[in-house]
């Protein structure tokens, strides 16, 4: 195989994210270095199809729920409350953030509003893949008097923490808007 080691490591951190099919690994591996990769397709193919086999091994010792579950179904239940809830749409809060107002403006259009947004960026899951837990921001759509207690906010916030807690998961939040919400204990298992 004339992969590098770098290549192969970002086959094996793409997976453990595990936001990407084998077809969207490829493609955007091959899209991100087409210098090296293009000519490579077989081999870049071969070396994801062994990832692939080897996460379904770990996968098969893991919980029949895992945090990241308990994390869908916290967003899940966020969405039927207005809240709009994204996995990594973005490095940076500032690109998350464009996202966030890009998805409201599209649900708006479809009858479909959102009051409200959370969030964790590919830094964030970067930091709970290496075992630190992850961080969930939050914000919203409603430009109605912050002056008010709680603010709106806060009422985001709220429901976050309580969607994370009944759906199993460890939340940590001061009550402050100005707080992120933290899941201290998360452990990165995505299928």
């Amino acid at each position: 195989m004339k992969l590098s080691a770098d290549h192969l490591h970002d086959i094996r951190y793409r997976l453990v994210q595990g936001l990407e099919t084998r077809e969207q690994i490829i493609a955007s591996m091959i899209a991100n270095r087409p210098d090296e990769l293009a000519a490579l397709r077989d081999d870049l193919r071969e070396a994801v199809d062994v990832a692939f086999a080897a996460k379904a091994e770990q996968v098969a010792a893991w919980p029949p729920v895992t945090d990241n579950d308990r994390l869908l179904t916290a967003f899940a239940a966020l969405d039927g409350q207005g809240i709009l809830a994204l996995e990594s749409p973005g490095d940076t809060q500032e690109e998350a953030i464009r996202q966030a107002v890009a998805q409201a403006a599209i649900r708006a259009g479809l009858a479909r509003p959102v009051h409200g947004y959370c969030f964790f960026t590919w830094n964030d899951m970067a930091r709970a893949i290496d075992g630190e837990g992850l961080t969930l921001a939050y914000g919203t759509f409603d430009e109605s008097d912050t002056t008010t207690s709680p603010s709106p906010e806060q009422k985001v916030g709220t429901a976050i923490v309580t969607a994370c807690r009944d759906a199993g998961l460890g939340v940590e939040w001061s009550g402050s808007d100005e707080d992120f919400i933290e899941l201290p204990r998360f452990t990165w298992q995505r299928r």
